[in-house]
């Protein structure tokens, strides 16, 4: 976790998107996934931090939103297993927006640790991205954009490269980033932070994701908590928001 120089008070931004709306339609979003995991007997559990009702300096973490837990390939479904029988199936982060505009746009931070997750945990790894109605409080659009491993990441993480050895992976995403084949451009939203737009031609739908989540759990149990034990990463320090 990391405490950047931003307030929770510079979030709230009464002429733009507020910290607070924001959630309210992420939460819109949260649950749809909810509802469509436990439909397939899958469990969605918390991850990443709720920062809503925080006070002064903003503190983050580098998860994303939702862990996702099925059975054992030769356990029952469509039950969700409970927290004691579950084991690790994929990793899920919510983005909800309400303006197509910005369908597909998401920090340049957060790319950069969704793509730390795919190489570091053993699951697929998603973006939902929605657009919701916060009115009549409903998706009305929405894709699963699968977070691809990327094979120049891998070759930095095996120390293919001279000018970045295995412990600077998060120097070379620093650099990098904008260059994975997701990336389509990159700019400078209006609070000032760096965005970019991702490819959603590359989203799938939640049938194929289901598929996949339901027939790939790996041996972690539910009480394991993924680390980087072992990781070619260093720590990092992002302000991720």
């Amino acid at each position: 976790m990391t405490k950047p120089a931003q307030t929770v008070d510079d979030l709230q931004r009464p002429e733009w998107n507020g910290l607070e709306e924001n959630y309210d339609v992420h939460d819109i979003g949260e649950a749809h996934i909810r509802r469509k995991c436990e439909h397939v007997g899958l469990r969605a559990e918390s991850w990443g931090i709720d920062k809503r009702h925080a006070s002064g300096e903003l503190i983050y973490d580098d998860k994303m939103d939702l862990k996702v837990f099925g059975w054992e390939d030769d356990s029952p479904a469509p039950t969700p297993p409970s927290e004691e029988e579950g084991v690790l199936a994929g990793v899920i982060e919510i983005k909800t927006k309400r303006n197509e505009d910005w369908f597909g746009t998401i920090n340049r931070r957060h790319w950069k640790k969704y793509v730390r997750h795919v190489h570091q945990l053993d699951v697929p790894a998603y973006v939902y991205m929605s657009l919701v109605d916060d009115e009549k409080e409903a998706v009305v659009r929405d894709t699963f954009i699968p977070v691809q491993p990327w094979d120049e990441l891998q070759r930095v993480l095996e120390g293919e490269y001279d000018f970045y050895p295995p412990r600077s992976a998060d120097q070379f995403l620093d650099e990098q980033i904008d260059t994975h084949p997701q990336v389509e451009a990159t700019w400078r939203a209006p609070d000032g932070n760096l965005v970019v737009d991702l490819d959603v031609d590359t989203g799938v739908d939640w049938r194929h994701v289901s598929h996949r989540l339901v027939g790939t759990p790996t041996s972690q149990s539910a009480t394991e908590t993924a680390t980087d034990s072992g990781s070619a990463y260093a720590s990092t320090t992002d302000d991720d928001e």
